[in-house]
């Protein structure tokens, strides 16, 4: 296909019109990570194309500059009765059909998690005859906990196969997509770029109160654990306390951090508080993401204790982490695996047993020459992050040159992969 013929419509999770707004038509770079990544390397692929840009959030909101038009509609989260929710995302769900059908675009680039945006997504590049490409950002093993959802699940997946190109972020969600029948010829696995991180590693302009220090070598039982992420029951926050707590009574050195906002904050520090434990554990709340160099420089070991029930797709907290080598104590199942190698750069635990977590951490706490050992080797693993073998610019690009080179005249329910 002719590239001055191509029409890209592009739907996300996300404010498009606040993205827009911020990087203009033709943004002059594009940022190797951060909120402004995705849409810019959309922009940029695009190279003039008439472009739109749809996107599932909080608000509604247009803006149109140039030849690239934006759209937020909301879509609710589910805190309303099943029916009224229901009805609302059906709502939403019409509008993203009508914005498309509008547009008639040649390639529809999809990152909706899945659901009703993505199959109405698959059912527009079947009535235009245009190529769907699906950005793969989740995981979908949390769609299996349920008739609904093995159901919303098996549609997901439905609508993959017959697209023309899939992008996925990491090998773990390479894998779970070939393990889901999506043909390798039509999967491109792509990461970001962790440089980023590397160079905030000197800014000390966003000091972190935090009294903590890393263990000086051969200190045994000294310890500082950091938790970044979420604070919610399924993200294991209570499990690491429960791990902790019983260890503090042994060893005056080990000190454990918080970092994040969520809805099991007040229970979580309530919990602490009742227990007398805040002079041993701090919680941060919400950091900026210009601060975590600064904090990951006041700790020895990041924990990433998510429990089972949650679903996972990539463990961005533990690759930061090896970036700024520090070990990782993870669970051993989703992605985990493939970025803690137990015994190298971490230890893997059992998931969801607070025993096992615990006894990864005593085994840390009593041998400093293994926490030695698995920091060099965190550094020496995290470098493998910092220039991706393939960006999502390139995955996109890629994807986008191979579309063309189809006849889109095919329709999209037609294929046969």
């Amino acid at each position: 296909m002719d590239r001055s013929k191509r029409r890209i419509a592009y739907c996300k999770h996300g404010d498009v019109v606040q993205e827009l707004a911020a990087l203009g038509v033709t943004p002059t770079a594009v940022a190797e990570s951060g909120p402004y990544h995705y849409i810019g390397s959309v922009l940029a692929g695009t190279a003039g194309a008439p472009t739109l840009l749809l996107s599932l959030s909080a608000r509604d909101a247009r803006l149109q500059l140039g030849g690239v038009r934006a759209r937020a509609l909301r879509y609710p989260r589910l805190v309303a009765p099943p029916l009224v929710v229901a009805w609302r995302q059906l709502r939403t769900t019409l509008l993203i059909a009508i914005e498309l059908l509008r547009f008639r675009p040649t390639h529809i680039i999809c990152a909706a998690a899945g659901g009703p945006p993505l199959w109405i997504c698959g059912l527009v590049a079947w009535c235009c005859g245009g190529a769907l490409i699906c950005s793969r950002h989740t995981s979908l093993q949390q769609e299996q906990r349920s008739g609904w959802r093995r159901l919303r699940r098996r549609l997901n997946l439905a609508v993959i196969r017959r697209s023309a190109a899939v992008l996925c972020h990491g090998p773990y969600l390479e894998q779970e997509l070939l393990r889901g029948g999506i043909s390798a010829d039509r999967l491109q696995q792509f990461n970001l770029s962790y440089r980023p991180l590397l160079r905030g590693w000197d800014d000390h302009s966003h000091p972190l109160p935090c009294s903590a220090a890393p263990a000086e070598a051969g200190d045994s039982g000294t310890l500082t654990l950091l938790y970044v992420g979420r604070i919610g029951r399924e993200k294991g926050v209570f499990d690491l306390y429960q791990a902790v707590e019983p260890l503090l009574a042994v060893y005056p050195g080990l000190r454990l951090l918080y970092a994040g906002d969520g809805h099991d904050r007040e229970a979580l520090t309530a919990t602490i508080d009742a227990a007398g434990n805040r002079d041993r554990i701090e919680l941060f709340g919400a950091v900026e993401h210009t601060r975590l160099p600064a904090l990951l420089q006041c700790v020895d070991l990041v924990v990433t204790p998510t429990r089972s029930a949650s679903s996972e797709s990539r463990c961005k907290v533990a690759i930061e982490a090896l970036v700024a080598g520090r070990p990782v104590v993870a669970p051993n199942f989703g992605p985990f695996p493939y970025v803690v190698q137990n015994g190298g750069n971490g230890l893997l635990y059992y998931p969801d047993s607070v025993a096992d977590l615990r006894n990864k951490l005593r085994r840390l706490l009593d041998d400093p020459a293994l926490l030695a050992h698995l920091t060099a080797g965190a550094e020496a693993s995290g470098s493998h992050y910092l220039v991706p073998e393939r960006s999502f610019v390139t995955a996109l690009q890629q994807a986008l040159a191979a579309t063309a080179a189809e006849r889109l005249d095919r329709p999209f329910a037609a294929r046969r992969y």
